[in-house]
């Protein structure tokens, strides 16, 4: 037993010197392959510690800022019966209506697709505490009147700078419409600088105007808009406080309520469909009765102007 210990401490010391002695020869492509196993372990140890700490960030910024769960959007627009149906949906804890429009603005000889952004600025300088997508004011205020907007920052966007106090002036994009029917003008006064958690990459979306990109958003007091239906509803489901929101709890949650969602909204734009239907229909009968009504007035100012030759 001790003859063979004796042996394994010899090959072991052995071994050991070896692989020392193979190091001293070849030091510079020891010292190569260390630094890069030591620069791979911590770019893998930096990467795994900081994915975690990213997540916790953004779903704190979202919680402080009340990310909505959901946007719905129709190209038929929605009512308050639509809103009143989703309040009544199992499942729904807030459902808030809002407006948008794309527009293009000319900026150095350029046209940029800017998505108009309507907002409850009334509730939210009230510190209502229920509000979805409360943008963050970085600089200057927030709007108080029709014709005032806050944009984003967009010298990474656009290539320039707004400043508080600069002019922006809107424009459909459309050669046989312009957006008298939508907003109550199409100049606005910058009165702050604002972050939306709706955006937190530079994607802002695709438009039919313009490029087809969106370059940047602007947010406007909802009383800017003229329309007489909403054009998108953002929903807070039940149950979802505490959740994290890169969570699989979250998903799940969010995934029961979809095809609820999903029903709801066939059976809505039915009903739309038929309301839109119904208002076309009345205005061609009220443009026909205004057209006899024309047509007969004509005939007997015609037929006095016979009877007076």
């Amino acid at each position: 037993m001790v003859m063979r210990r004796n042996r394994k401490n010899r090959i072991g010391s052995a071994f050991s010197k070896d692989i020392f002695r193979e190091i001293f020869k070849t030091k510079n492509r020891f010292l190569s392959i260390f630094l890069i196993v030591a620069i791979g372990v911590g770019f893998f140890a930096g990467l795994t510690a900081s994915g975690p700490d990213m997540k916790l960030t953004a779903d704190t910024y979202f919680d402080s800022q009340n990310l909505s769960d959901f946007r719905l959007i129709s190209t038929m627009g929605f009512t308050d019966d639509d809103v009143q149906a989703l309040r009544e949906l199992e499942g729904i804890q807030a459902v808030e209506a809002g407006h948008w429009v794309d527009t293009v603005l000319e900026i150095e000889g350029d046209s940029e697709v800017v998505k108009a952004i309507g907002y409850d600025f009334d509730r939210l300088q009230a510190g209502t505490d229920d509000m979805m997508n409360k943008p963050l004011l970085l600089e200057g205020r927030f709007p108080q009147s029709s014709d005032e907007c806050v944009v984003e920052a967009t010298e990474e966007l656009l290539g320039v700078t707004f400043q508080v106090g600069d002019n922006i002036v809107l424009t459909s994009g459309k050669t046989d419409a312009d957006l008298s029917e939508t907003l109550v003008t199409n100049r606005f006064t910058i009165v702050g600088i604002v972050q939306s958690p709706l955006y937190i990459s530079i994607d802002r979306g695709t438009s039919t105007i313009g490029s087809g990109e969106v370059s940047a958003f602007i947010m406007v007091p909802n009383d800017a808009f003229l329309e007489d239906y909403y054009t998108e509803i953002y929903l807070r489901a039940e149950g979802v406080e505490g959740l994290s929101a890169y969570s699989q709890e979250y998903r799940q949650r969010i995934q029961s309520l979809t095809p609820s969602l999903e029903t709801l909204g066939e059976d809505r734009a039915i009903i739309r469909l038929e309301e839109i239907r119904k208002e076309a229909g009345e205005e061609i009968a009220d443009a026909q009765k205004e057209l006899d009504e024309g047509i007969a007035t004509q005939q007997k100012e015609l037929g006095d102007a016979r009877q007076e030759l």
